[in-house]
């Protein structure tokens, strides 16, 4: 502190190379002569070594902007695999529809086919026959609604797969946006720091330039207000040095996490985009086995058509006998089926990370469908329908008809 006086020459507000240490009143502060306030610097450390400073840090910092190349190109890569993800999913959708619509005009073929024969068939028969027919058609409607549902139930859980295939999909854009914000901020402290460094070259070499003639009449006061000077000058590199490194270390730590989380985010995707292409190659099985369904029935026509022909009381009740024993093997079977075949179907959809509100709701429907869901093969299905009833080689000459052996 000094007396107050008139002018700001000679006088020290407390602040070093841009950086305030102390704050001073109104009119006050540290007093020297006004040739001793100038920053002072050895021969050793003139702009040279300013110099390689800079290039000390440019060297670290040209190793953080190559990895930021890398990973930009990483994402690049990511990217173009997530287009043929989607390229793959729009496909397997249009060929979903294709089958969808075919199975439709398949279904009304058949029931246009199961009125005309009905009414081809009402006007040569009595009343027990006519009563036999609308059971065969009642059995065959009941047949094809089981398949409708069977197809509306694979559209369900291919709809449930779009969605964990879209959430994959925007997690992974957000993971990349919060790559591009690092790269980009990393940027921006490199130009800043550059920017610092060559500002504090020119003060320097500006002071330097100023202080030259005044420099060789300091005297031993001169020389240890210099090194005062100089200490302070060193003292506030190391200080922008450490902190430095300590923003270097930590934006080296938030790449390395936000790197590890793409990492777990892109595992995940990959392995919901493989259990999605499995899962697609079963709904096109049980496509491929819901045609083989409907081209059975269609050659099953001519054997619906002999079971028209009307039956003796006997015959009729030993039928319906053996019908309601093969529709209880038959429940028995999908029982049986739907309990082995359960996890294997249900397994990858329970893995997602879905709502537990949409997976209750989806477990209730599976198993309030329980009887009519076809979990059984086309051999099975076409035995159980078609075998009950066929010509016996021995009554085939005389037109009776008998059961076949269970």
């Amino acid at each position: 502190m000094g007396i107050e006086l008139f002018g700001t020459v000679g006088r020290n507000d407390g602040s070093v190379m841009g950086k305030s240490y102390f704050s001073c009143p109104a009119g006050q502060g540290v007093f020297v002569r006004p040739e001793l306030v100038v920053p002072y610097m050895s021969e050793g450390e003139g702009p040279s070594g300013t110099v390689r400073k800079g290039d000390e840090f440019l060297a670290v910092v040209e190793p953080l902007r190559a990895e930021l190349t890398r990973m930009q190109e990483e994402l690049q890569q990511r990217e173009a695999a997530l287009r043929e993800a989607r390229e793959d999913l729009r496909n397997v959708m249009a060929l979903h529809d294709a089958k969808s619509v075919e199975l439709e005009r398949e279904r009304e073929e058949k029931s246009r086919m199961i009125i005309l024969t009905t009414t081809a068939c009402r006007n040569n028969v009595t009343a027990t026959t006519q009563t036999d027919e609308d059971k065969a058609v009642e059995v065959k409607d009941l047949e094809i609604q089981r398949l409708q549902q069977q197809c509306a139930d694979l559209k369900d859980l291919c709809e449930l797969q779009e969605d964990e295939i879209h959430r994959q999909r925007e997690h992974a854009d957000d993971l990349a946006q919060i790559v591009e914000n690092l790269r980009r901020e990393h940027e921006e402290e490199r130009v800043r720091m550059v920017e610092k460094i060559r500002s504090l070259e020119e003060e320097i070499t500006q002071r330097q330039k100023t202080t030259a003639e005044d420099s060789a009449k300091a005297d031993v006061e001169d020389m240890h207000l210099h090194a005062f000077q100089q200490q302070q000058e060193k003292e506030a590199l190391r200080i922008l040095k450490e902190r430095y490194e300590q923003l270097y270390a930590e934006r080296e730590s938030e790449r390395q996490e936000q790197e590890a989380k793409w990492k777990r985010a892109t595992a995940e995707y990959e392995e919901a985009l493989t259990q999605q292409r499995e899962y697609k190659n079963r709904l096109l099985n049980e496509i491929r086995q819901l045609q083989h369904e409907i081209k059975d029935m269609r050659h099953s026509r001519e054997r619906e058509r002999v079971l028209q022909v009307p039956l003796s009381t006997l015959e009729r009740d030993e039928y319906e006998s053996q019908i309601y024993g093969l529709q209880w093997e038959l429940m028995e079977v999908h029982e049986e089926m739907f309990s082995k075949r359960y996890d294997h179907f249900l397994a990858p959809v329970s893995s997602w990370n879905l709502p537990a509100d949409v997976m209750r709701a989806l477990s209730e429907e599976i198993m309030s469908l329980e009887p009519v869901l076809p979990f059984t093969t086309p051999e099975k299905c076409q035995q159980s329908r078609m075998v009950l009833f066929q010509m016996h080689p021995r009554d085939a000459e005389g037109g009776t008809i008998t059961a076949a052996p269970l």
